[in-house]
């Protein structure tokens, strides 16, 4: 009878003991799977930060400038250059966009194709003067939504363009993108570091109506990758920013 109620006893311990075990081992493992979790959130915020930052940053070719996000009052781009290319009009953009366009113009030349190059870097207080222009003209409404208000252009960063076709007939206009000048850049802006930077059908993302002419340079790895997306994302969209209209 004693020997009966010790091994069951015996017994009861070795079960009781399996289920700390089983209790302790679960503990431990959920607490390192949020240890893990927790550890982790930071350095993931940090770097999600740290991208972020780039386009708001005016030294980054990446910077987005749109009714959602001005530049800094008074912006001017310290690198600004002259491209050696044909232009319409006296023009500057940043060296490194200066560099990648002239590549550009030169293998639109070897192909029959002749790019000119109509705007570039815009200072604040052009803007000002164009856009007062168009509200009178037009109205406020309409202007804001082919004209940047001063502060808020892609060309203030001088790292945007306005191309033209050869004889400058289809400037400024949606028939660009039916020439070979506009054709062209379609298939082979990418290549060079470019994108089309208000593309048809995004204009609640944008805040802009299509512009065929208008070309951005944002190096070639992120312009590849808006080319290959199969949608001609905007900007806003790989960069993952808002846009559309102003705030108020």
């Amino acid at each position: 009878m004693n020997t009966t109620k010790k091994l069951f006893a015996a017994a009861v311990c070795m079960v009781l003991l399996g289920a700390v075990f089983m209790v302790y081992q679960h503990s431990r493992i959920s607490a390192g799977t949020r240890t893990a979790g927790t550890d982790n959130m930071p350095e993931a915020q940090a770097y999600r930060g740290e991208a972020d930052e780039q386009f708001h940053d005016t030294d980054s070719i990446l910077v987005v400038a749109n009714k959602k996000h001005a530049l800094p009052s008074g912006y001017e781009p310290a690198d600004l250059v002259r491209p050696k290319v044909e232009m319409l009009n006296e023009c500057f953009i940043r060296s490194l966009a200066a560099d990648a366009l002239e590549r550009m113009f030169a293998a639109a030349e070897a192909d029959g194709v002749h790019l000119v190059l109509g705007s570039g870097y815009r200072a604040e207080t052009l803007q000002r003067q164009l856009y007062e222009k168009y509200a009178a003209q037009y109205g406020q409404e309409a202007a804001d939504s082919f004209s940047s208000r001063p502060g808020y252009s892609d060309h203030q960063t001088g790292l945007a363009v306005d191309i033209s076709d050869h004889d400058a007939r289809t400037y400024l206009t949606e028939e660009f993108e039916n020439t070979p000048e506009g054709q062209w850049l379609i298939q082979h802006a990418y290549e060079y570091g470019f994108i089309l930077r208000y593309p048809r059908g995004k204009e609640e993302i944008t805040g802009y109506t299509y512009e065929p002419w208008h070309y951005r340079f944002v190096g070639k790895e992120a312009a590849a990758e808006i080319f290959n997306s199969g949608s001609w994302y905007a900007m806003e969209e790989y960069c993952d920013v808002e846009g559309g209209t102003y705030v108020d």
